[in-house]
């Protein structure tokens, strides 16, 4: 109970974790990549314009968009959808999910969001600043109206420069780059409702509102700028060409990669737009044994089984012993009466010992080993006791063994010397 209180989650049995990692899991790490694809490419899309405006406006600092409309760029006319697509985006249903495990392998390789995929969104961000600001500047400068006014002032260039970065963020985020494959009524309300209510914002900001109330504040040079831009063909002129030239290519790009190389996800996608049923033949799960080639199957391939993880944990370093290998030799130190290990003062057999061709204590010329000799002061001489046993006589003794060996019950000592045993336990 400790540490479900001390802990941040808690499951109750582990077969709830098949459907936290398949399903929600999965689902939860789509989401996430889609949204800060789309957060970084729309801040960097609303930032450089008013960089680009900089070189036109002798770095006075003034910015190409009203404060009013910063403000809710972020606030209200963008983050809907972006909210609703990190809520509520699916590329498959979890029948699939649980259905096809494969579909889990993206996420443990960082397929969905990487480096390369932020440095595309930084590029993607900083060509749509480009587009978007200087369609709108090169299609009102030194325009005029049908009636002859001037429309190469600040507020129809500002005015049509932000509905154009409106238009095609929301675009983006909607049914073109980032794919939003699972669409519901709350999707397409945030979406439509994003671009209803910059209208409404624009229009009640600067024609339906009182002068008096904004005549102290930025908004008032844009003054019914509303009207005056969009009974022009040059406002639907740029919204088009920015539409067209920013999210036309991203469509067929969509479209190319769909058709010529479609992943697991979108395969299963057209699989249950056509009506076919998940395939049955992959999703026969045979019994899993657990033997001792299945813990380690591989050579060098040791998986901690202490927790779920991307990457390869501590297991090789526990079972190899690498962890733990100091430990005591500091419960040692801090115990200095009891000895853990041997020390130099203690007795340590030699372990390896050459075996000499011919020896004073053989007459047969039979070679014999040497054993190893400790250093200690009172030497224990090592012995060892060669056929104890006299097959001769035994049934199943080996075709070799017809007669006892002349070497039976012989002792080799130490020193190289050979005896007769006394008893058939080994001297140690």
């Amino acid at each position: 109970m400790q540490a479900v209180l001390a802990s941040d989650y808690s499951i109750g049995q582990f077969k709830y974790l098949e459907r936290l990692l398949l399903v929600h899991g999965r689902w939860s790490y789509i989401r996430m990549a889609k949204f800060l694809r789309y957060f970084f490419y729309k801040n960097f899309a609303f930032t450089l314009t008013m960089f680009w405006y900089s070189f036109f406006c002798g770095y006075s600092a003034q910015t190409v968009f009203d404060a009013i409309l910063i403000a809710c760029y972020n606030l209200f006319f963008t983050a809907l959808p972006v909210l609703a697509m990190g809520s509520l985006d699916q590329d498959v249903d979890d029948h699939y999910s649980l259905r096809y495990p494969k579909l889990y392998l993206p996420g443990q390789f960082n397929l969905f969001f990487n480096m390369r995929i932020f440095i595309y969104s930084v590029l993607h961000g900083m060509f749509s600043s480009l587009v978007i600001f200087f369609i709108p500047y090169g299609a009102f400068y030194n325009a005029a109206a049908s009636s002859g006014k001037d429309l190469d002032d600040y507020s129809s260039l500002a005015f049509t420069t932000f509905t154009a970065l409106v238009v095609v963020v929301t675009g983006q985020v909607s049914m073109i780059a980032f794919d939003t494959a699972y669409w519901t009524a709350i999707s397409h309300f945030v979406i439509w409702g994003s671009l209803v209510l910059y209208f409404f914002v624009c229009f009640l900001l600067y024609e339906w509102l009182p002068v008096s109330w904004i005549v102290k504040t930025s908004s008032s040079i844009s003054f019914g700028v509303v009207y005056r831009t969009m009974v022009t063909p040059h406002f639907w002129f740029s919204l088009l060409m920015v539409s067209v030239v920013l999210l036309l290519p991203v469509m067929l790009n969509r479209f190319f990669w769909l058709d010529t190389h479609p992943s697991f996800a979108d395969r299963l996608r057209i699989r249950r737009k056509m009506g076919k049923k998940p395939s049955t033949k992959d999703d026969k799960k045979t019994a899993f044994k657990r033997t001792a080639a299945t813990r380690r199957s591989v050579r060098g391939s040791l998986r901690s089984g202490y927790a779920f993880s991307h990457s390869q944990g501590f297991g090789e370093l526990i079972l190899k012993g690498k962890l733990f290998k100091n430990v005591e030799n500091l419960r040692g130190k801090n115990n200095s009466g009891s000895k853990i290990h041997p020390t130099s003062d203690d007795y340590q057999p030699i372990l390896v010992s050459s075996v000499p061709e011919s020896s004073e204590g053989s007459s047969s010329g039979t070679p014999s080993m040497h054993l190893p000799i400790g250093k200690h002061p009172e030497n224990v001489p090592h012995t060892l006791n060669v056929n104890t046993e006299d097959w001769s006589h035994s049934d199943f003794r080996p075709s070799y063994a017809k007669e006892p060996s002349p070497l039976q019950d012989t002792v080799i000592r130490g020193d190289g010397r050979r005896q007769r045993a006394i008893s058939r336990e080994t001297q140690v």
